[in-house]
């Protein structure tokens, strides 16, 4: 009788724990159940295009801290290297992960970076166009020195 309880039970445990991957968000497949919700997962520092375009050769690490923000990995063996790594996986699809490794002289400077990101060059200044009817002179008028009282007191 004993016997017979125990193959049940193990025949039920198994039955079990075979239907728990069916449902297991899998590479290849996933059975999610209708009208559940996921909500997106976001982890690590938040890189943005307008933080990279700030970086310059030369900045210290303290600059570079108050641009970037505190990075997620600072190697202990490689103090000269931060790493900074993003990954967003929004509600139940494929993990986007975005990295970026700042490298830093012996003398605390920042030298390059490498990663998933690269600086765009900066917008082009339009230089103001002089034409020929515009050849007026400005003119300079001096203050009276008792303006400047006025102004002071």
């Amino acid at each position: 009788m004993q016997k017979t309880i125990m193959r049940l039970i193990t025949l039920l445990s198994l039955t079990f724990l075979s239907a728990c991957s069916l449902f297991s968000d899998s590479q290849h497949q996933t059975i999610s159940f209708p009208g559940v919700h996921k909500i997106d997962i976001q982890q690590g520092n938040v890189v943005t295009q307008e933080m990279i375009n700030q970086l310059r050769p030369g900045m210290t690490k303290r600059q570079v801290r108050y641009i970037m923000g505190t990075p997620l990995l600072v190697d202990t063996f490689q103090q000269d290297r931060w790493d900074y790594i993003y990954s967003y996986q929004p509600g139940g699809k494929s993990r986007v992960q975005e990295t970026l490794s700042l490298y830093f002289s012996s003398e605390g400077k920042l030298s390059h970076f490498t990663g998933d990101f690269r600086p765009e060059p900066p917008p082009a200044i339009e230089q103001p166009q002089i034409s020929a009817e515009s050849t007026e002179e400005s003119t300079v008028t001096p203050i009276e020195e008792g303006v400047i009282k006025d102004i002071i007191e």
